[in-house]
Protein backbone atom coordinates (compact mmCIF):
# COMPACT_ATOMS: atom_id res chain seq x y z
CA UNK A 1 0.00 0.00 0.00
CA UNK A 2 1.36 3.44 -0.91
CA UNK A 3 1.38 5.95 1.85
CA UNK A 4 -1.25 8.60 2.36
CA UNK A 5 -1.07 11.25 -0.94
CA UNK A 6 -3.48 13.92 0.68
CA UNK A 7 -0.40 15.92 1.58
CA UNK A 8 -1.49 19.70 2.22
CA UNK A 9 -0.38 22.81 -0.36
CA UNK A 10 1.39 24.13 3.30
CA UNK A 11 4.04 21.22 3.46
CA UNK A 12 4.61 21.77 -0.01
CA UNK A 13 5.20 25.61 -0.04
CA UNK A 14 7.59 24.53 2.78
CA UNK A 15 9.67 22.08 0.63
CA UNK A 16 10.01 24.05 -2.36
CA UNK A 17 10.03 27.33 -1.31
CA UNK A 18 7.74 29.00 -3.12
CA UNK A 19 3.60 29.05 -4.17
CA UNK A 20 2.85 25.62 -5.66
CA UNK A 21 0.27 23.44 -6.73
CA UNK A 22 -0.67 19.55 -6.74
CA UNK A 23 -2.17 18.12 -10.13
CA UNK A 24 -5.66 16.29 -9.16
CA UNK A 25 -3.97 13.67 -11.38
CA UNK A 26 -1.34 12.81 -8.86
CA UNK A 27 -3.57 11.51 -6.13
CA UNK A 28 -5.81 9.66 -8.56
CA UNK A 29 -2.57 8.04 -10.17
CA UNK A 30 -1.05 7.43 -6.81
CA UNK A 31 -4.58 5.41 -5.59
CA UNK A 32 -4.31 3.60 -8.77
CA UNK A 33 -0.76 2.29 -8.16
CA UNK A 34 -2.10 1.68 -4.22
CA UNK A 35 -5.10 -0.55 -5.88
CA UNK A 36 -3.07 -2.35 -8.62
CA UNK A 37 -1.41 -6.01 -8.64
CA UNK A 38 1.93 -5.04 -10.28
CA UNK A 39 2.59 -7.48 -12.88
CA UNK A 40 6.44 -6.84 -13.93
CA UNK A 41 5.96 -9.08 -16.84
CA UNK A 42 2.80 -7.10 -18.42
CA UNK A 43 4.83 -5.58 -20.67
CA UNK A 44 6.94 -8.00 -22.28
CA UNK A 45 6.54 -8.35 -26.66
CA UNK A 46 6.47 -11.78 -27.95
CA UNK A 47 9.81 -11.91 -30.39
CA UNK A 48 9.22 -11.47 -33.79
CA UNK A 49 13.01 -12.06 -35.40
CA UNK A 50 13.53 -15.65 -35.40
CA UNK A 51 17.48 -14.90 -36.09
CA UNK A 52 17.79 -13.11 -32.87
CA UNK A 53 18.16 -14.25 -29.53
CA UNK A 54 15.00 -12.78 -27.30
CA UNK A 55 16.11 -11.16 -24.25
CA UNK A 56 15.19 -8.62 -21.90
CA UNK A 57 17.36 -5.95 -19.89
CA UNK A 58 17.87 -5.19 -16.35
CA UNK A 59 19.07 -2.27 -13.93
CA UNK A 60 19.73 -2.97 -10.47
CA UNK A 61 20.37 0.00 -8.19
CA UNK A 62 19.32 2.54 -5.26
CA UNK A 63 16.89 4.55 -7.38
CA UNK A 64 16.51 6.58 -4.56
CA UNK A 65 15.25 8.80 -6.46
CA UNK A 66 15.05 7.14 -10.31
CA UNK A 67 16.01 9.84 -12.84
CA UNK A 68 15.45 10.21 -16.65
CA UNK A 69 19.49 9.40 -16.95
CA UNK A 70 18.52 5.81 -15.58
CA UNK A 71 15.58 5.60 -18.29
CA UNK A 72 17.84 7.37 -20.64
CA UNK A 73 20.32 4.84 -20.09
CA UNK A 74 18.07 1.74 -20.84
CA UNK A 75 16.79 3.32 -23.58
CA UNK A 76 20.43 3.33 -25.55
CA UNK A 77 20.74 -0.36 -24.52
CA UNK A 78 18.39 -1.54 -26.45
CA UNK A 79 18.83 1.07 -29.43
CA UNK A 80 22.62 -0.57 -29.31
CA UNK A 81 21.52 -3.85 -29.74
CA UNK A 82 18.70 -3.44 -31.99
CA UNK A 83 20.93 -1.50 -34.47
CA UNK A 84 24.68 -2.20 -33.82
CA UNK A 85 24.51 -5.95 -33.03
CA UNK A 86 22.17 -8.14 -34.43
CA UNK A 87 22.34 -10.64 -31.89
CA UNK A 88 19.48 -9.98 -29.91
CA UNK A 89 15.70 -8.81 -29.83
CA UNK A 90 14.95 -6.68 -27.06
CA UNK A 91 11.49 -7.83 -25.99
CA UNK A 92 11.37 -6.12 -22.60
CA UNK A 93 13.05 -3.86 -19.73
CA UNK A 94 13.14 -3.73 -15.82
CA UNK A 95 14.27 -1.75 -12.88
CA UNK A 96 15.16 -3.76 -10.25
CA UNK A 97 15.31 -0.89 -7.17
CA UNK A 98 17.34 -2.58 -3.71
CA UNK A 99 15.93 -3.44 -0.94
CA UNK A 100 15.90 -1.55 2.73
CA UNK A 101 18.54 -3.97 4.07
CA UNK A 102 20.63 -2.76 1.72
CA UNK A 103 21.39 0.25 4.62
CA UNK A 104 22.68 3.01 2.22
CA UNK A 105 22.85 6.20 4.53
CA UNK A 106 21.04 7.59 1.15
CA UNK A 107 18.51 5.57 0.84
CA UNK A 108 14.72 6.27 1.01
CA UNK A 109 12.53 3.65 2.36
CA UNK A 110 11.38 0.49 -0.24
CA UNK A 111 7.90 1.95 -0.28
CA UNK A 112 8.88 5.42 -1.18
CA UNK A 113 11.02 4.21 -3.98
CA UNK A 114 9.02 1.44 -5.28
CA UNK A 115 5.94 4.40 -6.03
CA UNK A 116 8.47 6.42 -7.82
CA UNK A 117 9.95 3.88 -10.18
CA UNK A 118 6.30 2.82 -10.86
CA UNK A 119 5.51 6.39 -11.84
CA UNK A 120 8.55 6.96 -13.98
CA UNK A 121 7.80 3.73 -15.80
CA UNK A 122 4.24 4.28 -16.27
CA UNK A 123 4.22 5.51 -19.58
CA UNK A 124 7.34 3.39 -21.15
CA UNK A 125 5.70 0.86 -23.48
CA UNK A 126 8.67 -1.64 -22.55
CA UNK A 127 10.02 -1.00 -19.00
CA UNK A 128 8.62 -2.05 -15.81
CA UNK A 129 8.98 -2.41 -12.17
CA UNK A 130 10.25 -5.70 -10.83
CA UNK A 131 10.08 -5.52 -6.60
CA UNK A 132 11.20 -9.28 -5.90
CA UNK A 133 14.59 -7.87 -4.99
CA UNK A 134 12.95 -4.67 -3.24
CA UNK A 135 10.61 -6.94 -1.40
CA UNK A 136 12.75 -9.17 0.14
CA UNK A 137 13.74 -9.13 3.92
CA UNK A 138 17.96 -9.49 3.32
CA UNK A 139 20.11 -7.62 1.04
CA UNK A 140 20.46 -9.67 -3.07
CA UNK A 141 23.09 -10.46 -4.97
CA UNK A 142 22.86 -8.98 -8.43
CA UNK A 143 23.43 -12.54 -9.68
CA UNK A 144 20.82 -13.60 -7.91
CA UNK A 145 18.15 -10.76 -9.50
CA UNK A 146 19.53 -11.37 -12.78
CA UNK A 147 18.60 -15.41 -12.17
CA UNK A 148 15.01 -14.26 -11.14
CA UNK A 149 14.24 -11.99 -14.20
CA UNK A 150 15.75 -14.47 -16.48
CA UNK A 151 13.41 -17.61 -15.06
CA UNK A 152 10.56 -15.38 -14.58
CA UNK A 153 10.82 -14.34 -18.04
CA UNK A 154 11.58 -17.62 -19.52
CA UNK A 155 8.68 -19.07 -17.27
CA UNK A 156 5.94 -16.90 -18.71
CA UNK A 157 7.35 -17.25 -22.41
CA UNK A 158 7.62 -20.57 -21.95
CA UNK A 159 4.04 -20.96 -22.09
CA UNK A 160 4.11 -19.81 -25.75
CA UNK A 161 6.75 -22.60 -26.45
CA UNK A 162 9.60 -19.26 -26.70
CA UNK A 163 12.28 -20.60 -24.94
CA UNK A 164 16.07 -18.94 -23.59
CA UNK A 165 15.66 -15.51 -23.42
CA UNK A 166 18.59 -13.83 -22.07
CA UNK A 167 18.80 -11.23 -19.36
CA UNK A 168 21.32 -8.78 -19.61
CA UNK A 169 22.71 -5.85 -17.24
CA UNK A 170 22.66 -2.23 -18.05
CA UNK A 171 24.92 -0.22 -15.82
CA UNK A 172 27.68 2.33 -15.59
CA UNK A 173 31.13 2.07 -16.45
CA UNK A 174 31.99 2.30 -12.96
CA UNK A 175 30.04 -0.99 -11.12
CA UNK A 176 31.84 -2.82 -13.96
CA UNK A 177 35.34 -1.29 -12.89
CA UNK A 178 34.26 -2.24 -9.45
CA UNK A 179 34.86 -6.02 -10.57
CA UNK A 180 38.30 -5.85 -10.51
CA UNK A 181 38.06 -6.43 -6.79
CA UNK A 182 37.51 -9.89 -5.73
CA UNK A 183 36.61 -9.17 -2.07
CA UNK A 184 33.69 -7.25 -3.71
CA UNK A 185 32.56 -9.90 -6.67
CA UNK A 186 33.48 -13.86 -6.60
CA UNK A 187 34.31 -15.87 -9.49
CA UNK A 188 30.77 -17.34 -9.48
CA UNK A 189 29.09 -13.73 -9.33
CA UNK A 190 31.20 -12.86 -12.62
CA UNK A 191 30.23 -16.02 -14.26
CA UNK A 192 26.57 -15.48 -13.69
CA UNK A 193 26.24 -11.91 -14.22
CA UNK A 194 27.82 -12.12 -17.68
CA UNK A 195 26.34 -15.49 -18.53
CA UNK A 196 24.40 -13.39 -20.53
CA UNK A 197 26.11 -10.10 -21.06
CA UNK A 198 26.08 -6.57 -19.56
CA UNK A 199 25.35 -3.28 -21.61
CA UNK A 200 27.66 -0.68 -20.13
CA UNK A 201 27.86 3.03 -20.35
CA UNK A 202 30.75 5.05 -20.05
CA UNK A 203 30.85 7.68 -16.78
CA UNK A 204 33.02 9.94 -16.32
CA UNK A 205 36.43 8.79 -14.57
CA UNK A 206 36.20 5.35 -15.82
CA UNK A 207 39.27 4.21 -17.66
CA UNK A 208 37.00 1.72 -20.10
CA UNK A 209 40.10 0.27 -21.61
CA UNK A 210 41.01 -0.95 -18.22
CA UNK A 211 37.68 -2.52 -18.31
CA UNK A 212 37.66 -4.20 -21.44
CA UNK A 213 41.50 -5.47 -20.61
CA UNK A 214 40.51 -6.62 -17.19
CA UNK A 215 41.54 -10.64 -16.98
CA UNK A 216 38.53 -12.20 -15.47
CA UNK A 217 36.30 -10.39 -18.07
CA UNK A 218 38.73 -11.74 -20.96
CA UNK A 219 36.29 -15.11 -20.91
CA UNK A 220 33.42 -12.68 -21.57
CA UNK A 221 34.18 -10.53 -24.41
CA UNK A 222 31.77 -11.43 -26.60
CA UNK A 223 29.42 -10.44 -23.96
CA UNK A 224 30.48 -7.20 -22.49
CA UNK A 225 28.82 -4.34 -24.62
CA UNK A 226 30.21 -0.74 -24.62
CA UNK A 227 27.95 1.84 -25.30
CA UNK A 228 29.26 4.76 -27.50
CA UNK A 229 30.25 7.72 -25.20
CA UNK A 230 27.81 10.20 -27.17
CA UNK A 231 25.46 11.57 -24.33
CA UNK A 232 26.31 13.63 -21.24
CA UNK A 233 25.60 11.11 -18.14
CA UNK A 234 26.45 13.35 -14.92
CA UNK A 235 22.92 13.72 -13.72
CA UNK A 236 22.70 11.32 -11.00
CA UNK A 237 20.39 10.44 -7.87
CA UNK A 238 23.19 11.56 -5.68
CA UNK A 239 23.06 15.27 -7.84
CA UNK A 240 19.04 15.49 -7.34
CA UNK A 241 19.56 14.57 -3.92
CA UNK A 242 21.81 17.83 -3.41
CA UNK A 243 19.72 19.74 -5.13
CA UNK A 244 16.96 18.69 -3.41
CA UNK A 245 18.40 19.78 -0.16
CA UNK A 246 19.49 23.05 -0.89
CA UNK A 247 16.14 23.73 -2.66
CA UNK A 248 17.52 23.97 -5.84
CA UNK A 249 15.13 22.53 -8.85
CA UNK A 250 15.80 19.54 -9.79
CA UNK A 251 12.90 19.78 -12.76
CA UNK A 252 13.62 18.06 -16.08
CA UNK A 253 16.10 15.64 -14.59
CA UNK A 254 13.44 13.84 -13.32
CA UNK A 255 9.86 12.65 -14.73
CA UNK A 256 7.73 15.30 -13.49
CA UNK A 257 5.25 12.61 -11.56
CA UNK A 258 8.23 11.95 -9.67
CA UNK A 259 9.05 15.25 -8.51
CA UNK A 260 5.41 15.66 -7.81
CA UNK A 261 5.69 12.81 -5.31
CA UNK A 262 8.84 13.54 -3.88
CA UNK A 263 7.27 17.40 -3.11
CA UNK A 264 4.16 15.66 -1.97
CA UNK A 265 6.16 13.50 0.40
CA UNK A 266 8.34 16.16 1.43
CA UNK A 267 11.60 13.56 0.21
CA UNK A 268 15.54 14.36 0.33
CA UNK A 269 14.66 17.60 2.23
CA UNK A 270 17.02 17.33 4.91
Amino acid sequence: MLPPVECGLRSLRRVVGFRASISPNLIRRQRHFAAMAEDPLRKLQTPRNKSRQPAVLLMCGSFSPITLMHLRLLESARDYLTHNHHRYEVIGGFVSPVGDAYGKDSLETSLHRKSMAHLATKTSPWVTVSTWEMDRPNWTPTKEVIGHVRESVNTRLGKLDIEGVACLLVCGGDLIHSFIDHTLWSDDDVNQIFKDGAVVMPRDGTDMDEITSMARLKPFSENLHILPYDLPNSVSSSLVREMLKSKRSPRYLLDDNVLDYIYCHELYNS
